[in-house]
């Protein structure tokens, strides 16, 4: 069996690759949340953007630590 596309699921970013074309998508694995609700507010990229800016009530994750899920509710 031969897969057309990888996607690796790192600590701080993922990774998608096609056959042929390499990487199309590199996007940051976190998460903008408010807090008390866990309503997602924005992700990837634009949630990192928000890592110590972010304003009172909302926090940003990421949901997995050391290659492993850390928080299942989020992902």
């Amino acid at each position: 069996m031969r897969w057309d596309a990888a996607i690796d699921f790192g600590t701080e970013n993922v990774h998608l690759a096609i056959h042929r074309q390499g990487i199309v998508l590199e996007e940051a694995n976190a998460l903008a949340i408010r807090d008390g609700s866990d309503a997602l507010v924005c992700c990837g990229n634009f949630a990192r953007q928000l890592q110590g800016r972010a304003c009172q009530g909302m926090s940003v994750q990421y949901p997995l630590r050391d290659g492993a899920l850390e928080n299942n509710q989020l992902a």
